[in-house]
């Protein structure tokens, strides 16, 4: 072992020596060619259908027409409308948020964000009241549903080591 690591040793001191000789031009050397991962990590259409307080409770994720990522999500119940939002540039979520009654008159508080970025695993919320929720990211989405009318005035995206992934993603009233 001791033999290798002088071995390499000199091989990097003659490598040193024969090319920085006098009065020599320097050598180009190719720039290095990174892969690029890709960013996003849902598809575009229906991330998620299920029942919902007597109706059904869909949330799309599509791309605007100028670009921008979008999550939308809709309840098939009366007087339901849609919800949806767009990520900034250079924000890795866009995160709709709304309140939706059932057919029996509860309201309900829905989250749905569609994350940017393949890195981001756990999406926590912040409510105005000071609760958080860590919302796990599946297919490249995540929803919360809360009883009751709440609103969310901040999330932050989180990687698989805890790490804060991009910024703060700041909202607006619901």
């Amino acid at each position: 072992m001791m033999r290798l690591s002088q071995t390499v040793a000199a091989a990097v001191l003659l490598i040193g020596v024969v090319g920085c000789q006098p009065n020599a031009a320097p050598t180009q050397l190719a720039a290095p060619t990174l892969e690029v991962l890709p960013t996003t990590a849902a598809e575009e259409g229906i991330w998620l259908e299920q029942p919902f307080g007597g109706g059904t409770l869909a949330v799309y994720f599509y791309t605007a027409a100028d670009g921008a990522n979008c999550v939308r999500f809709l309840a098939d119940l009366p007087n339901g409308q849609p919800f949806s939002a767009c990520a900034a540039p250079n924000v890795l979520a866009a995160i709709a948020q709304g309140v939706i009654r059932t057919a029996e008159g509860q309201d309900y508080t829905i989250i749905a964000a569609r994350t940017l970025h393949t890195d981001i695993t756990t999406l926590v919320v912040e409510l105005r009241g000071g609760e958080s929720y860590p919302l796990a990211v599946d297919d490249g989405g995540a929803l919360l549903i809360l009883p009751s009318v709440q609103q969310v005035w901040q999330a932050v995206p989180i990687d698989a080591f805890g790490n804060t992934v991009g910024s703060l993603i700041r909202l607006g009233t619901p």
